[in-house]
């Protein structure tokens, strides 16, 4: 695979592996350190890579919100949120990929 098809994080991996995983380390760390359920941690995640607008992270964190119990609408929503804090770039950009990877999930508000 050539490097420019790689995104940023597989290109640190591959090239500055120890640096990648000290990288991924010091975040796990200092996750784990809030005090807050599984859920939620996700969905502030999730709301704040949308802020960031980095899509990437995103997706990496809405299985894990999904393990964690969240709904569609519950990672819509935390997504949306950062749309009224960071404008909406980091929503629209994130939303196709959101919604790609919940089709397959029943939103929690019924058709009518």
């Amino acid at each position: 695979m050539e490097k420019s098809s790689l995104n940023a994080w597989e290109l640190l991996v591959n090239e500055q592996g120890s640096l990648a995983e000290a990288i991924s380390g010091s975040i796990e760390k200092i996750f784990n350190l809030a005090k807050l359920d599984e859920k939620t941690k996700q969905l502030i995640y999730i709301a704040v890579q949308t802020a960031m607008n980095y899509p990437l992270a995103v997706k990496y964190h809405i299985p894990l919100a999904l393990q964690a119990g969240a709904t569609r609408d519950e990672i819509v929503g935390a997504s949306s949120i950062a749309a009224t804090a960071a404008g909406p770039k980091g929503f629209v950009s994130c939303f196709p990929m959101i919604i790609e990877q919940t089709k397959e999930l029943d939103q929690e508000t019924p058709t009518q």
